[in-house]
């Protein structure tokens, strides 16, 4: 999307179909599109990159998890990209706790310490200078969420309703959009605001 024109335009297709993959823009131009669901419904531990410039995709070195619809959030300014939860197969009970940093320099991966909660469907947002993961299921939604310091998860954060699939954004906050209510069975209009000292 062109926002001087207001234009779409289409880029070049996936090299495969994707559902529910962690998506990721970094300083250096490019997207990174992190496992997801295959067309069989099975997860898988891709990694794939496109670059806008040049309207291109190209392969990195695949995650040591296959995982699906977990959140992807770039590490600050680094080039590194952090994928946490997800399932680790399209089924409920399947949900996992587990973290991988992916560096874009060396294009290589690393395991780090798991979050305190297995979560899938969860908004991602890196706010105050520490990943954020927030709401998703763990079979049922959550009201809560965590944050990253250096060395481990903090549990701390509680919204108002257990929502799976919301989105997470950053603007004075750390924001959730919509996404599935557990407790009334129906998608949700919601947004709330993370505000954190």
């Amino acid at each position: 999307f062109n926002t001087a024109t207001g234009a779409w335009r289409n880029g070049k297709a996936l090299p495969v179909k994707l559902a529910q993959p962690a998506v990721v823009s970094m300083p250096n131009g490019k997207l990174y599109v992190f496992g997801g669901s295959d067309e069989y419904s099975t997860s898988v531990k891709t990694t794939y990159i496109y670059t806008p410039a040049t309207n291109t995709w190209s392969t990195g070195a695949s995650m040591p998890t296959a995982r699906a619809v977990a959140p992807g959030m770039q590490e600050s300014t680094t080039y590194e990209d952090r994928v946490s939860g997800g399932l680790s197969s399209p089924y409920l009970r399947y949900e996992m706790k587990t973290g991988e940093v992916y560096n874009a320099s060396t294009n290589s991966w690393s395991t780090k310490p798991s979050m305190t909660n297995k979560r899938a469907a969860a908004a991602g947002a890196y706010y105050k200078s520490q990943n954020h993961v927030l709401n998703g299921a763990d079979y049922y939604g959550r009201t809560d969420g965590e944050w990253f310091q250096p060395n481990a998860w903090i549990n701390g954060v509680k919204g108002t309703q257990a929502l799976r699939t919301p989105t997470g954004a950053v603007f004075d906050g750390a924001y959730v959009f919509g996404g599935y209510d557990d407790d009334a069975y129906s998608y949700s209009n919601i947004i709330w605001r993370i505000v954190r000292p």
